[in-house]
Parts: C-alpha cells; sequence; structure tokens
C-alpha cells in the first residue's frame, strides 16, 4: 500500500498548479490556496497529521470535492486513526480521476468484512489502471487476502475470547502482555493517564510507561508502575521476559523521538536494575522494537528492518557467549521471514515454539499471529511451515504482541473491541489445541536453621546421562522463589549454590508425559559447618588423569562469571581396571594453599559429579574410594575470568598397586 501511495503522491504534486481547478468548481482566496500548498507540503512529506488539520478546515468550505475527500481519507488512513471513519471521504473521491480511491475504500470495505464489494473496487482499479502491471500484483495480493479472510471467518476455530477485566486494562490504551511461565506476574505498557514526564504525542496521547500487575488467587492486583529505574520521561515499552519474570527486556525511545533502543534490566530482590542497552549484535542504526527471552535466558529472539533481510522487518537470533556478549545475529530465513513485516516474535517456554506477527504468509489482513516450531533433525533442521492461528485469534485488523502460558492454555494479546474499556485492551483467549508436555517446578530456597530466610541462590540443572548443562536459574533474595522449566522423559541433577551454605543435590525425574505439571519444591539449605581438617593416609599415591574441554558446551550453556561467580567441573569417576565400572567416591576440595578443606561432596553411583566452585582460586581435589588409593591433583582457577565448564576423567587405582593396561 506504501507503493501505490507513493505513486498517489507523485501524481498529486503534478497538479500542484492548478490546485484550485482539480479540487472543485469552488473559486479559492489566495490566502485557502496559500492553506493548499502548505497542506500539500505536509502530504508530501507524510506528516499526515499536519496536512489534515488543514484540510478539515479546507472541508468546512467545500466538502464535496473529491481530491479533498481523498486526502482526508489517505491522511487519516495513513495515521492509524479509525480506518472505517474514511470510508464516507472515500467513498466521495472514487472516479476516473481518482483510481488510488478504489483501493483504499476496498481496504476499509475488507476491515468491515464486506469481501465481494472490495474484491470488486480491486478490480475496477486494475481495469482502470491495466498498464501497471507492478501494482496489479500488490493488488492481486489483497484479493486473495480478502479471499482467505472469507474462508477462515466461516470456518472459526475453537477459541474463547475475553477482556482481561478494567481493574487491569483503562481507558488509554494498554497493550504488549508479558507473562511469567506460571501466570503469577503481568507486565504491560500502558498510554494512561500519570505517564512518567507527563509529556503527550502528536496524536495526544500520553507516553509509554511499563505496569505491573500480580495474581491473587484468581484475581489481578491494581497495576503500578514497575519501578522508577525503568520508566523514564521518554516512550518505555516491555517487550520481553524470562520464564521466572526476573530479567526485562525495554525498548526505549530516544531523546529526539526519532528512534530507540532495546534495553535490559534484572530484577535484584524487589528492584530493578537500571536499564542496560544491549550491543551491537542487537541494536543498529535500524529499527528493533520486539524481542523474547528463552526461559533460560540465554537465547534471545528479536526483530530488525536492518539491510540484509527478506523484506522489511525479519526475525533474528542471537545465543550469549562465555564472556557475556552476544553473538552475531542468525536469520531465521524465509521460511519465518516473509517479503513483507514479522514482528513480535514470542519463543514459548518450551524453547522450541515461535509465535509471531506476520503481514506477509496467509495473513487474513493486517498483522496475523502465526506460529512455527524448531525441528532438530539428522536428516533436517529448521522451522516447520508458519501456520496460521485461524479466527478469531486473528481478525481483520493487526493482531501482534502474542505470548502463551507455559501449559499452552491461554494466550495474552492486544485487540481494540466493541467490549473494550478504551483503547487497546489486554485479552486473554483459551486454546484447547496447543497443550504443551512440561514441568514447571517452582517453590522458594530458604535456610533451614531457625531463622527460616529466603536466600538468593544459583541453581544448576544437569542432564544426568549426558552431562550437559541444561539452564541455569536464580532464587529471588528478597523472597526466595524461583521458577525452572523442565523438559519430560529425561533425569536432571539439581545443584543449588549459596554463599555461606552447603550445596544442595538431588535427582529429578520427569516421566513421559502429554500433559503439563507443576511440581512445588520448598528446598532449604544448611549452613556450612565449622571446617573439619582432613589428614592424608600414608601409601596413597597420584594417579593417572585426563583432562577434557568441552568448547561446544562452553558456547552453548556458559554465562559471564559476573552474573554467575563459579566454574563448574564435571567427574567421571571409574576404575583403573574398567572405564565401564563407575566407582562412588568421597570428594574434597581443598584451599590451594592452606590446604584447608572448602567443600566436601558424594558422586552419584554412577560414578558421576558436577560441583560448583568458586573461580579466581587455586584449589587441591582429593577423591576417596575404599579399595582404591587416593586420587590427588592441584587445580588452578585464578585466572578464570568467565564461567568454564570443564569435564575430567578420574582413573582410581586399586590399593594394591594392580596395573591394568588398556585394550
Amino acid at each position: 500500500m506504501k507503493k501505490l501511495a507513493y505513486i498517489y503522491l507523485v501524481v498529486s504534486l503534478f497538479l500542484l498548479s492548478g490546485v484550485a481547478s482539480v479540487f472543485s468548481q469552488h473559486k479559492w482566496s489566495k490566502e485557502q490556496k496559500m492553506q493548499l500548498r502548505e497542506a500539500d507540503y505536509y502530504f508530501k512529506i507524510t506528516n499526515y497529521l499536519g496536512a489534515l488539520r488543514i484540510y478539515r478546515v479546507l472541508y468546512e468550505i467545500d466538502s464535496i470535492a473529491p481530491e479533498l475527500n481523498h486526502k482526508i481519507g489517505v491522511c487519516m488512513f495513513e495515521a492509524g486513526r479509525e480506518k472505517l471513519e474514511t470510508i464516507p471521504y472515500f467513498e466521495k473521491a472514487v472516479g476516473k480521476e481518482y483510481v488510488e480511491a478504489f483501493i483504499y475504500l476496498a481496504r476499509c470495505y475488507h476491515l468491515q468484512g464486506r469481501f465481494d464489494e472490495a474484491i470488486e473496487l480491486y478490480n475496477r482499479y486494475k481495469d482502470a489502471e491495466a498498464k501497471k502491471v507492478v501494482e496489479h500484483t500488490e493488488v492481486d495480493r489483497y484479493i486473495d487476502i480478502s479471499i482467505s479472510a472469507d474462508k477462515r471467518i466461516k470456518q472459526p476455530i475453537e477459541a474463547s475470547i475475553e477482556n482481561l477485566e478494567c481493574r487491569v486494562n483503562s481507558e488509554y490504551s494498554d497493550y504488549r502482555p508479558l507473562i511469567s511461565a506460571d501466570e503469577s506476574i503481568l507486565i504491560f505498557t500502558s498510554r494512561r493517564k500519570g505517564s512518567t514526564g507527563g509529556q503527550l504525542d502528536p496524536y495526544n496521547h500520553f507516553f509509554e510507561d511499563i505496569y505491573v500487575s500480580y495474581r491473587e488467587t484468581d484475581e489481578w492486583t491494581e497495576p503500578q508502575k514497575i519501578d522508577s529505574n525503568i520508566n523514564s520521561d521518554l516512550h518505555d515499552a516491555g517487550v520481553g521476559l524470562n520464564s521466572d519474570g526476573s530479567m526485562l527486556i525495554i525498548f526505549r525511545t530516544n531523546k529526539d523521538l526519532t528512534g530507540g533502543d532495546l534495553y535490559w534490566s534484572k530484577l535484584e530482590g524487589k528492584s530493578w536494575t537500571k536499564p542496560e542497552k544491549f550491543g551491537p549484535s542487537i541494536n543498529t542504526q535500524w529499527q528493533e522494537t520486539s524481542a523474547s527471552l528463552t526461559s533460560d535466558g540465554r537465547i534471545i529472539y528479536f526483530s530488525s528492518n536492518r539491510p540484509g533481510g527478506f523484506g522489511g522487518k525479519d526475525i533474528y537470533r542471537v545465543v550469549k557467549l562465555p564472556n557475556g556478549d552476544w553473538s552475531l545475529p542468525v536469520n531465521l530465513g524465509g521460511t519465518i521471514n516473509s517479503p513483507y513485516d514479522d514482528d513480535a516474535p514470542f519463543i514459548h517456554a518450551d524453547g522450541k515454539t515461535l509465535y509471531y506477527s506476520s503481514k506477509g504468509h496467509t495473513t487474513m489482513g493486517g498483522y496475523d499471529i502465526f506460529k512455527s516450531s524448531r525441528v532438530e533433525a539428522p536428516q533436517h533442521s529448521g522451522w516447520t511451515v508458519p501456520e496460521n492461528m485461524g479466527y478469531p485469534i486473528n481478525t481483520l485488523g493487526d493482531d501482534i504482541h502474542f505470548t502463551l502460558s507455559a501449559d499452552g492454555y491461554k494466550g495474552y494479546y492486544s485487540s481494540i473491541k466493541e467490549d473494550g474499556c478504551g483503547g487497546q485492551d489486554i485479552y486473554t483467549v483459551s486454546i484447547p489445541f496447543d497443550r504443551k508436555s512440561l514441568a514447571l517446578m517452582k517453590g522458594v530456597v530458604l535456610s533451614a536453621d531457625s531463622l527460616g530466610k529466603p536466600i538468593k541462590a544459583t541453581m544448576v540443572l544437569v542432564d544426568e546421562e549426558n552431562l550437559n548443562l541444561t539452564g541455569i536459574y536464580s532464587s529471588n533474595s528478597a523472597t526466595g522463589k524461583y521458577l525452572i522449566i523442565i523438559h519430560p522423559n529425561r533425569r536432571y541433577n539439581l545443584l543449588v549454590k549459596a554463599a555461606g551454605y552447603t550445596t544442595y543435590s538431588e535427582s529429578i525425574h520427569i516421566t513421559d508425559q502429554e500433559s503439563f505439571e507443576v511440581i512445588q519444591k520448598q528446598i532449604k539449605l544448611k549452613p556450612k559447618p565449622p571446617k573439619t581438617v582432613y589428614t592424608e593416609q600414608d601409601g596413597y599415591i597420584l594417579v593417572d588423569k585426563e583432562i577434557n574441554l568441552d568448547p561446544d558446551t562452553i558456547v552453548e550453556t556458559a554465562e559471564s562469571a559476573a552474573e554467575l561467580n563459579f566454574t563448574m567441573v564435571k567427574l567421571e569417576i571409574s576404575s583403573a581396571d574398567s572405564l565401564s565400572e563407575p566407582l562412588n567416591a568421597t570428594l574434597v576440595f581443598k584451599d590451594g594453599q592452606s590446604k584447608e578443606p572448602m567443600d566436601v561432596h558424594k558422586s552419584s553411583t554412577k560414578g558421576k559429579y558436577m560441583v560448583l566452585i568458586n573461580p579466581n582460586k587455586k584449589y587441591n581435589l582429593m577423591v576417596n574410594v575404599a579399595g582404591y588409593q587416593t586420587y590427588e591433583e592441584d587445580i588452578d582457577f585464578s585466572d578464570e575470568d568467565s564461567f568454564t565448564v570443564i569435564s575430567k576423567l578420574i582413573r582410581m587405582k586399586h590399593e594394591d598397586n594392580r596395573v591394568v593396561k588398556d585394550e
């Protein structure tokens, strides 16, 4: 449509010299001609509100002039005002001289569901402009959209849509809902009265601020501004939230309001940190206005109209590197991205289902919500063909900023409807066909002493089978609350570590399931006891050892040392007689200089073990297994400046010094 509007502008400027005659037979005064020229200048530079203000004054003088009606309609349509209110203006403008009005009027009829009339107008435009083959391609696409919309409305999906209630929504626009995985936290963007700074935009709307509401029993609390660190005098919009609601991605405009960048903030206790701007892997001179985090916070999907894409806005992906920076962006490709705008990505808690809005593919008109799944297979890796979520989730207008609960039961999105509280409202939609097979483990981490105080702890989830790091999470320092997404049909080891407390370890097995499961678990950490001095026994010798670094694991799972402040050592302990015989061992980590014990641990019956070690220190590792010689090794982490995953294979020798050579 922008292409058609641009062609119209060229024609209208050519006619400026005869401005009085082309508008109507009305004879304009000298002052009115100057007003027309000023309005047409604003029209040329797409300042539609400035042009509309003047055109409306002239409309009071001559309300039947076809071109004046057409330009008023274009200004209202392109400025995002109530598009259906433009119909009377375009109906006065349609004719041989203003064939572009056919397109605008057809699009308005489409929004009213008058598909046959819309298609007829599209065809009339094609007949009138038979030589403009390029434009015919675009018009043919509009015809296909009307045909597709008609079919979808006649075959609606089963979905129940409800307003989130005016306790949360206001008489102003409320949109971009972000939900924690357990649906206990709702963060959204609002233009309601009382915004930070109190400024109004050219449309007389308040600047955007971010609000938060909490679910208590079955009701949402009164929304409050999220934090003074977050909201500024500029536009601030929440665009992405991780599963436990502890990391927020924000879009903030620059001071001259000509653009903006993406920022991030973390919830520390009860306060949000000052937003920090993402680096050049994400932010550019182009438009990056939407983003979404995976549940473990290590992958971001975002939209951008930077050069090199498939057209309009495209969706990209970045991965967090060991040093805390983000990788170079990767375009998701032509299956996801279309020649038109693809925006507002939301990656589900399952880590593989992507929901986003697109003006391409099989849209019903404007932005429609689509979903696609990531496929990992030896023969093929990529994304499935995007699936339109169907009517009534998608409508004839723009449907955007969709988010889905972890269980797949309920979606949240914003829309303008007749039963709303005012402007855009936040709605929920119950979706019976999109259930997720996941487990959500949540609870609190507390001190096991009489105080029972909340603890800020680092929580590490490791796959027991291959010792791969699955995710790193944190409990809140003020409440002790945590939330972890777990995939079924696997065995995990959960390690919980906090300064001054003994490391907690537990094996977790989620059986194969086809439904969503919530696991409530309270974790109590024991304060570290007074140190015990261990002495070495005579007759034990150092044994052979093998150390492997896994760079692929480091790239895919590591976080910055500033955030995690530990190194993870993965140990596998077996007999030197046979690599297949695992040993259950006691491990003692001692200070490298004083030789005082720092931590004592026991491996699993499979001989596998994960330990979290504070970096920037030297350690002495001692391994004891009944009937075997003691293993001892000095480990130097004093130069570590980023989180590292180290794999070690330890082969123990029998006390009788038997040596069995590997075959």
